[in-house]
This record gives C-alpha cells, sequence and structure tokens, in this order.
C-alpha cells in the first residue's frame, strides 16, 4: 500500500487534477478487500508452476464492455500475444491479448484506440524464459500429450466459439515454441515453419525481416499448412500465426 500512496501523490500532481479526483488511501484500505472479491470472482486468479494467471475468457469480456460498452463479442478480433520479458534481473515470460481494428465492426473508431503498444492487456506472466518446458507447465496440457486439456487452449477455443476472431503474435522463437512445439536450439532449423503473413490477395507466405530496413520479406521456401496437433492454443486456420 506504500507504493500505491506513492502512485497516488505523483497522480494528483499532474495538471487539472487534485485529490478530489482520486481516493484516498485510507478509503482503498478500507476497500481492498472488496475489491479483492471482486477481482477474484471475475477473473479467477490462478497460480501456475511458476508464476500467475486469470481467465483469458472474462478478462477479454470484462475490457470489452469496461472500454467500449460491448456485450456482442462476435466478429470483434482479439489478438494473442506473448513474449519473454527481464523484469528486476529475472526472466519472465507474459501473455497478453489487444483488440484489433476491423473495417467491418461497427466500433472500429473506438477501436482504433487500442493500437497503441500501451493498450496491451497481461491475462497470465510466469517466471522463467520463454522455453516449450514453461509454456506447457503454466498454460499447457494438464494431461500428457493431450494438448485440448490445457488451460489456454481451452480458453482460446471458448472465444472462438463466442464468435471471436483469434490471431497469435509474437517474436518466431516464441510461436515455434506455442505452436510448434520446437525448442530453442531446433528453431533455426525450421524456416518452413516459421511464422506467416497474411498478404493482400489472402496468400499466405513465410516471411523473415530485414535486418536494416526491419521490412517482411518473403522467403522461397516451402511451409506447413496443416495445423499442429502439438500446439498449446486453439488454431482454426493456420493463417491467424
Amino acid at each position: 500500500m506504500e507504493n500505491l500512496g506513492q502512485l497516488i501523490n505523483s497522480v494528483v500532481k499532474l495538471p487539472g487534477l487534485n485529490r478530489s479526483f482520486i481516493p484516498s488511501l485510507r478509503t482503498l484500505r478500507r476497500h481492498k478487500p472488496e475489491i479483492d472479491r471482486f477481482f477474484t470472482s471475475l477473473l479467477e486468479p490462478e497460480q501456475t508452476y511458476s508464476g500467475f494467471r486469470v481467465s483469458l475468457v472474462f478478462a477479454v469480456k470484462y475490457v470489452a464492455y469496461i472500454l467500449f460498452g460491448l456485450t456482442d463479442l462476435r466478429g470483434l478480433e482479439v489478438d494473442i500475444w506473448g513474449n519473454g520479458v527481464e523484469i528486476g534481473k529475472l526472466d519472465m515470460t507474459r501473455f497478453a491479448f489487444r483488440f484489433l481494428e476491423h473495417k467491418e465492426h461497427k466500433i472500429s473508431r473506438k477501436l482504433s484506440s487500442a493500437q497503441s503498444d500501451k493498450a496491451v492487456f497481461t491475462f497470465a506472466i510466469f517466471r522463467g524464459h520463454d522455453s516449450r518446458f514453461i509454456l506447457e507447465n503454466n498454460i499447457g496440457c494438464s494431461v500428457l500429450g493431450k494438448q485440448e486439456t490445457g488451460r489456454l487452449y481451452q480458453q482460446t477455443e471458448q472465444l472462438n466459439q463466442m464468435g471471436i476472431k483469434l490471431t497469435y503474435s509474437g517474436d518466431q522463437p516464441f510461436l515455434l515454441r506455442l505452436i510448434m512445439g520446437i525448442s530453442k536450439d531446433d528453431s533455426n532449423e525450421f524456416t518452413s515453419k516459421i511464422p506467416l503473413y497474411v498478404g493482400r490477395n489472402d496468400s499466405h507466405k513465410p516471411f523473415s525481416t530485414d535486418l536494416v530496413t526491419k521490412i517482411r520479406t518473403k522467403l522461397p521456401t516451402p511451409f506447413i499448412v496443416n495445423i499442429p496437433k502439438q500446439s498449446l492454443a486453439f488454431i482454426s486456420d493456420i493463417r491467424c500465426v
């Protein structure tokens, strides 16, 4: 709570704000049990093998309603994004989601504000580099060899059944581990299985990135179009990766 008090003090110093807009630390302490109960009942927090996660389904519903007033999520495009980060000199892996703008969606103008890299919402974070072992033990299958028992697989499948269009993003090694089950050491040997790029003509091709220009470049290599059985996330179309 001490850090929260420092945060409040820094916020009220912003132009146009004063303490009448921000609850006092005493008020927050008094309501903390109620806030904790609300958070627990709504987002179903769980401790994982080396971290923490909340319900992706309820998190998407909550953010969609609070930010955009949405109750009908059919046709909404949600991107599941993950990466390895260093926090406090410790290797961590985080999963987040963000809403993507779609011209045909009735609230596309409202969604445009969610294209910022700040408009991402973390639903899982755990200690350890984003290896396949860490992914499997924190968001993967609970029954060995049965991917459909996994937490992320079940929740992304549920979002798909609700009519939400899902995509998955991250760097090449991360997606290889998440979708293909390939370790870091093997990733350089599988250039034919790298993430796919959907072009204007709706064609999907493997791509690389130019080291200087950072522009995506096509690779003249074959690639697998079948959905991998070892994927830790539900995929209805390989082009969503």
